[in-house]
């Protein structure tokens, strides 16, 4: 009888199988690899002899129409067809556009895009300043410029132009000649091509703007994606893979940057032809590796079958130690550690293999010197102690050791344990947390207890137990920790002095404990032996899973003793208020009465009802409304300065009902509340109507008399000026003379300037009289008067002294520039002709010059000797200018008239 094969003998041979037929397909795999890369790399050498045939063609067809362009440029230059015009060389330029590929065209635009010609039109409407290539010529010369694909207005068909700049002499631009190229010369050229099925022959400009697709010729005009523009700019030709925006096919891709044209030509295959062959040989060798994997695995099923049992075991126990969150550590017969769980040894701070086949005390500090290490026993220990890991770290370690036996009967330890740190932590956290909790409650003066969900007191501050205690020892157990303080309600609801509030309260903390309400709270009198005291009971619920409530009670005693003086006080404050003369008054923020007393009916006689709940406004008159604006403005400039509660005073016209006005000066002040905003205001009004009349009736009397005054003055300033004006001439006249020369005087020597003062007499005035009459006269007088003025400066004085006389003061004007300013009146009034009726007067003047101090220091001495200088300009022939001199002095004067 053969013996079956053990087990692990079996196992043995599948390892074997296995192995080879890893080794088999780890070659295969390598082999198909390289066959896959190697038909890429012949697939992107095909594509791109492909490429650079298209961009020889491209070469020929595009450089082709570029000489054309060439041609026609010369043309238009040599015969200036853009001024006259294309008629005449229409022949040849349409010639010219026979030699372009295909059914090419040409036109010829203008500056200004209006068609000078096209080659199939002798004249042509088309308009080409919203056109791209027109667009980048004008803007600049772009030299070759490809346009994109477009349908043809005539021909239907798909073309794309090819455009030059057209420049003046002066190289300004002239307009833009154009040829358009069928896309039909490249589809005919990449038709013939045999590279595959999936083939697709793109040719495009740099922008990505597809000029050609064969065979999808619908994508002509449409753009390549960001990842094919990227690929273009890294290098000028190149191979790479990418899904197709246009057919959205995995293809491979082969491009070409055209050397002096700005396209690019891509030819594409799709992956999955190009690797059609490929995909055949990896069938066939994925056959054979599965016929040989086929017979490695029958031999690994049987061998796995006889051990599964025995691993199944070993399995669970791993995967027992592998997942609990203690550590499990075995100790042989020698104190070595025999395996650790990977908690274990995460817990020590190091790898499972580190502490295998070493002492674990040697490996890390599991004990001090008066807690052992776990040993040898015929019984368990347990117990803690302090283990020191080897990163450094120490933690506490609480641990159970089992004594258990190997297979071969050798002794040994099984030892679990954990990290007790964070629960010995989390603990006294907790503790440090009730015992801060437990201070801030005994901190507060209200008292505070908390009840479970059934009532029963689990915690109370030292508020309470003090509160408990004072009002009655007694009492106190039945509202201490373990009491009911539903049971405490409910008897006091019973009967008693206050067993209305003890069934609200009662009433209250159920519906909080039942979730009925979210809140409870009771005010009620709790009066001691020797005061009256009030609380208030506030019942909160208690979030978390047990439920219950937070019970607290507060001292309302100094509120409700303030109250009660607030209240005697408001009494007090009203009886005054309703027996003042005054108005007194209360407002909100917006002006809106809330309180006025009695003195306003009997001022104004408006009932209160018909007052409050009104605005300020409402009370007063369209003046008034101004005074209260300005008011407003006052307080704001207060409170934007800071300076608050400041009163300000105003008088107010207020009406009456009986439509009278009624003036009051109302003193006011603002009202804040606790964040110092206003929140109201509060004032005092007195009539003081019979005083605003009384100044209203001073004040016309004040004006009248001001007005009595004004015409007082003007009639004397009217009297003082004909007092002291010439009225003949405007000028002022001798008394206004003998006034203003002394001070003058007086004012020259206190400022050391000196004053010229000249005598002006009209030569043979007489005669002008008795010749042409005393109106002819006269105009000759008012002719010299408003030549003075006319020459005065604004310094000088300006007097008729009598008759024909006429005196000048001329201030800081010396001797001889007082002689050339009235030498050079002197000769004007002698060519100045005067008129009168139809006679013409002409007169000439002479004048004499004294000065001050240098003649005389006294007015009438300085008016003598002017006088006499003015008589020997008369003596010396008239029609002169004289300075004083005392040599001169003999009176000689004769009487023939001066």
């Amino acid at each position: 009888m053969d013996h079956p094969t053990p087990p692990r003998m079996l196992q043995h041979i599948a390892y074997q199988w296995l192995l080879l037929t890893v080794i088999a397909v780890g070659m295969a795999v390598s082999w198909l690899w390289a066959d896959r890369q190697d038909t890429l790399r012949q697939a992107a050498v095909q594509q791109t002899n492909v490429a650079r045939l298209l961009e020889i063609h491209t070469t020929h067809v595009i450089g082709n129409a570029n000489t054309v362009l060439d041609r026609v440029i010369d043309e238009v230059r040599d015969h200036d067809i853009m001024a006259t015009g294309a008629d005449k060389r229409w022949p040849v330029l349409a010639r010219m556009a026979e030699r372009l590929p295909s059914s090419g065209r040409l036109w010829l635009y203008r500056a200004d895009g209006t068609a000078v010609m096209a080659s199939h039109l002798r004249r042509s409407n088309n308009n080409a300043t919203d056109r791209e290539y027109f667009t980048a010529q004008r803007e600049r010369d772009a030299g070759l410029f490809i346009g994109e694909t477009v349908v043809g207005k005539t021909t239907h068909k798909k073309v794309f132009n090819l455009s030059r700049r057209l420049e003046t002499p002066d190289g300004t631009f002239a307009g833009v000649a154009m040829a358009a190229i069928d896309i039909d010369v490249f589809v005919q050229a990449v038709s013939e091509l045999k590279l595959g099925n999936s083939a697709a022959y793109t040719l495009a400009r740099l922008d990505g703007a597809v000029i050609m697709r064969h065979p999808d010729e619908e994508a002509a005009g449409k753009r390549f994606g960001l990842r094919v523009l990227n690929e273009i700019t890294k290098a000028p030709y190149g191979v790479y893979s990418a899904v197709s925006l246009l057919d959205g096919v995995d293809r491979q891709l082969a491009y070409r940057k055209h050397p002096t044209l700005p396209v690019v030509i891509v030819v594409s295959l799709a992956r999955e032809e190009i690797l059609a062959s490929w995909v055949q040989r990896a069938w066939v060798t994925a056959v054979a590796l599965c016929c040989l994997l086929g017979l490695g695995s029958w031999l690994t099923l049987k061998s796995h079958v006889a051990a599964r049992r025995e691993a199944r075991v070993v399995a669970h126990m791993q995967t027992v130690l592998d997942t609990v969150a203690e550590g499990i550590c075995g100790i042989d017969a020698h104190g070595n550690v025999a395996f650790i769980n990977p908690a274990g040894a995460a817990l020590l701070g190091c790898d499972p293999d580190e502490l295998v086949g070493h002492p674990l005390r040697s490996v890390a500090g599991w004990s001090d010197e008066n807690k052992p290490a776990p040993e040898f026993a015929s019984c368990q220990a347990s117990g803690t102690t302090t283990v020191q890991a080897l990163g450094g770290l120490r933690f506490t370690a609480e641990y159970s050791a089992t004594q258990v036996s190997d297979l071969g009967g050798r002794p040994g330890l099984v030892v679990a344990f954990r990290d007790v740190s964070p629960l010995i932590a989390s603990r006294n956290a907790l503790q440090e947390q009730k015992e801060f909790v437990t201070r801030i409650l005994d901190s507060l003066a209200e008292q505070v207890a908390v009840v479970d969900g059934k009532g029963v007191i689990t915690q109370v501050n030292e508020a309470w137990r003090l509160f408990a205690h004072v009002n009655g020892a007694g009492g106190a157990p039945a509202v201490s920790v373990g009491s009911n303080y539903l049971h405490v309600c409910s008897q006091a609801a019973t009967g008693g002095v206050h067993a209305d509030q003890a069934g609200a309260a009662f009433n209250g903390i159920q519906a909080v404990l039942d979730g009925t309400k979210d809140h409870f709270t009771l005010e009620y009198p709790c009066d001691a032996p020797d005061e009256k005291r009030w609380f208030a009971m506030t019942v909160l619920p208690l979030k978390g899973a047990q439920g219950g409530a937070v019970i607290i009670h507060q001292n309302l005693t100094e509120r409700h003793v303030a109250e009660e003086k607030l209240r005697t006080g408001e009494e007090h404050f009203r009886m005054l208020a309703e027996n003042m003369a005054d108005m007194v008054w209360k407002a909100d923020q917006d002006l809106r009465f809330t309180y006025i007393n009695d003195a306003d009916r009997r001022v104004r006689g408006f009932e209160r009802g018909e007052v409050i709940g009104h605005t300020i406004m409402d009370t007063l008159t369209p003046e008034g409304t101004h005074v209260l604006a300005s008011l407003k403005r006052q307080r704001q400039a207060l409170e934007s300065s800071g300076r608050k509660g400041v009163p300000l005073r105003v008088e107010f016209p207020q009406r009456c009902k009986d439509g009278g006005e009624v003036w009051t000066e109302v003193t006011t002040m603002p009202i804040y509340d606790l964040n110092g905003h206003i929140n109201g205001y509060q004032g005092i009004g007195r009539d003081v109507t019979a005083r605003k009349q009384q100044e209203r009736t001073q004040q016309d009397e004040r004006q009248e008399l001001e007005s009595q005054l004004a015409q007082a003055e003007t009639e004397k300033a009217e009297l003082h000026a004909k007092a002291n004006r010439d009225p003949l001439t405007g000028l002022n006249n001798r008394r206004y003379l003998n006034d203003a020369l002394p001070h003058e005087l007086t004012r020259a020597q206190r400022k050391d300037y000196p004053v010229a003062v000249i005598m002006v007499d009209l030569d043979h005035f007489k005669v002008v009289n008795d010749t042409h009459g005393h109106a002819a006269g006269d105009e000759v007088l008012r002719t010299l008067a408003a030549l003075l003025k006319r020459c005065a400066r604004e310094s000088d004085l300006i007097c008729r002294y009598g008759g024909e006389e006429f005196v000048i003061v001329m201030p800081g004007m010396s001797t001889q520039g007082a002689w050339e300013r009235v030498d050079t009146l002197r000769k004007i009034l002698a060519d100045t002709s005067v008129q009168h009726g139809d006679a013409t007067i002409r007169v000439t003047m002479s004048a004499g010059i004294a000065a001050f101090p240098e003649h005389s220091t006294h007015e009438a001495t300085l008016l003598t000797q002017a006088d006499h200088a003015l008589y020997q300009a008369k003596r010396r022939g008239r029609n002169q200018v004289a300075v004083y001199n005392a040599a001169d002095t003999a009176d000689n004067r004769s009487d023939s008239g001066r």
